[in-house]
C-alpha cells in the first residue's frame, strides 16, 4: 500500500503543520486559494481531520465572501466582517493586476501604453474609493492597493486626491491619515524653529519657490482635515464608525478598547482627560498632545475626571 505523504500549507508566510497553526495564521487570500485548487481538502484529509473536511466538502456556495465565513467557522477562527470585505477587494484588484502584468510579459510594452494603462487604473481605484464612500472596509482595501502600486503617482498627485476626497468622499481622507506613506502629505510634522514658533515640516529638496508653494498646499489641506474634527462633522462623515465614551472613570485608568492588535485614531479629547496605548504606563497623553494630530494607538486606556468625551475610530 502506498504511504501517505503529508505535506504543509503555507498561510501568512508561516508554515501550517496543525489545525492550532493554520488558526493563528489564517490568511484569508492563501485559504481562499487553498479552497478553491484543492490543496485544502488535500491537507485537512492526510492530516487526519475527517470531521473538518467532511464539512468543508459540504459547502455549496458561488460567493467567496461566503465562502470565507463557512470555511472559517467550520475551522473556529474568528474572521471580523470587515477584514473579509477588505480582503476580497485587495483579491478582485490582484486578479485584474495579474492580467494587465501578463500583457506586458507578452510584448506589451511601450512607454505610453504602460503609463496610460497605469493611469487608467489609477482612476478606475480612485473611483471605487467613490462608489463606496461610506464603507470603511472597501476604502481601506483600495488605499492599500494605492499606497502598494501607485506611490510615485501619490507625490504627483496627493493634493488633487485630497480635494477630489474631501469633495466626493471624505471619508477616505481619514483612512488616508492612518497610513504612514499617506500621513506625511495630509498631517505634516510640526517643526520648532530657533524663535519657538511652530511650523510644517517642508520638504527641502524643493527650490524656494517651490518649497513655499508645496509648504502653502501642505498648510491649506492641514486646515481642512483639523476642520473636520468638529463632533458634528465627524458625525457626518464618520458615522457608524465614529466612537464616543464619555463616562467620568473616577481619574483611574480604564481599558476601553482592550485589543492591543487593533489600532484606533483619536480625533478629540476634552483638557482633562489622559489618554495611553493599552497598558502603556510609560506614556500619558493630554489633549495637546492628541487634538488635531490624528494620534494612532495600539488598544485604549483613558482617564477622566469629568464627563468630557474622547472621540476616535478604529483603523
Amino acid at each position: 500500500m502506498a504511504k501517505t505523504i503529508k505535506f504543509n500549507l503555507k498561510c501568512d508566510n508561516s508554515s501550517i503543520r496543525t489545525l492550532d497553526d493554520l488558526r493563528e495564521h489564517f490568511c484569508i487570500q492563501d485559504v481562499l486559494n487553498y479552497y478553491k485548487n484543492g490543496l485544502l481538502t488535500r491537507w485537512l484529509d492526510v492530516q487526519g481531520y475527517a470531521e473538518e473536511l467532511g464539512k468543508i466538502n459540504d459547502i455549496k456556495s458561488s460567493s467567496d465572501e461566503d465562502l470565507v465565513v463557512q470555511i472559517s467557522k467550520i475551522l473556529n477562527v474568528e474572521c471580523d466582517e470587515n477584514v473579509i470585505k477588505e480582503s476580497l477587494t485587495i483579491i478582485e484588484y490582484e486578479k485584474n493586476n495579474d492580467s494587465i502584468h501578463q500583457k506586458y510579459a507578452d510584448g506589451l510594452d511601450k512607454e505610453y501604453d504602460v503609463l496610460k494603462s497605469y493611469q487608467t487604473r489609477y482612476e478606475e481605484l480612485l473611483n471605487k474609493i467613490v462608489e463606496n464612500n461610506e464603507d470603511y472596509s472597501k476604502i481601506k482595501a483600495a488605499t492599500k492597493i494605492l499606497i502598494k502600486d501607485f506611490s510615485w503617482m501619490l507625490d504627483l498627485d496627493f493634493e488633487n486626491l485630497f480635494y477630489k476626497m474631501k469633495n466626493l468622499a471624505p471619508l477616505a481622507l481619514f483612512c488616508f491619515v492612518s497610513f504612514d506613506e499617506l500621513r506625511k502629505y495630509y498631517v505634516p510634522e510640526l517643526i520648532v524653529a530657533a524663535d519657538g514658533k511652530e511650523s510644517l515640516d517642508v520638504d527641502l529638496q524643493y527650490g524656494d519657490i517651490e518649497k513655499c508653494r508645496y509648504y502653502e498646499n501642505k498648510r491649506r489641506i492641514y486646515n481642512c482635515m483639523c476642520k473636520f474634527l468638529q463632533e458634528e462633522s465627524l458625525k457626518c462623515i464618520l458615522k457608524d464608525n465614529l466612537k464616543i465614551f464619555s463616562e467620568n472613570t473616577d481619574s483611574y485608568w480604564k481599558d476601553i478598547e482592550p485589543d492591543e492588535t487593533k489600532r484606533f485614531m483619536i480625533l478629540s479629547m476634552g483638557s482633562e482627560s489622559r489618554v495611553r496605548a493599552l497598558k502603556d504606563k510609560g506614556t500619558e497623553l493630554r489633549s495637546g498632545d492628541v487634538n488635531n494630530m490624528f494620534v494612532i494607538l495600539k488598544g485604549i486606556d483613558f482617564k477622566n475626571n469629568y464627563n468630557n468625551s474622547l472621540l476616535y475610530m478604529e483603523v
